[in-house]
C-alpha cells in the first residue's frame, strides 16, 4: 500500500492529474479572462502557482513523511528503482506530466517547439 503503481495504475493516475490540471486551469481562465500576467496567459501563470506551490510540496512532503516506512533508504530509487518508495513520489512524477499534457490541450495555437522539444528531452 505504501510502495508505488504500476500499469494500467500508473497511466489512470496521469489520466487523472491531467484531468484536475485541465479542470483548475479552466477555472482560472473563465476568472482571468485575457489578462496576461509575465507575458503568460493568466490561467497558466495561476495554474502554475497551484501546481508548484500547493500540489508538489504535498507530494515531497507525504514522500518524505513515508520514506523511513520503506527500507529503500533515500538512496534507494537508484539502487532499486520504484519497487520499495512510498507512493507519492511516483505522483510527483505523475502530477508534472499530467500538468505538461494540458498544454497541449488548452494552448489554442498550439505548443511552440522549444517547448515542445524541452518536455520531451
Amino acid at each position: 500500500a505504501a510502495y508505488a503503481t504500476r500499469g494500467p495504475l500508473a497511466a489512470a493516475s496521469v489520466a487523472g492529474w491531467f484531468a484536475l490540471h485541465v479542470t483548475i486551469a479552466k477555472m482560472y481562465e473563465s476568472a482571468c479572462g485575457s489578462r496576461t500576467i509575465a507575458d503568460y496567459p493568466g490561467w497558466s501563470w495561476l495554474a502554475s502557482l497551484w501546481h508548484g506551490l500547493l500540489a508538489m510540496p504535498i507530494l515531497v512532503s507525504a514522500t518524505v513523511l513515508l520514506l523511513p516506512t520503506t527500507t529503500a533508504g533515500v538512496d534507494g530509487f537508484l539502487r532499486e528503482g520504484w519497487e520499495r518508495m512510498p507512493w507519492p513520489l511516483e505522483h510527483v512524477h505523475y502530477a508534472i506530466f499530467g500538468y505538461m499534457l494540458k498544454d497541449f490541450v488548452l494552448y489554442p495555437a498550439g505548443i511552440e517547439v522549444g517547448y515542445l522539444v524541452h518536455h520531451l528531452i
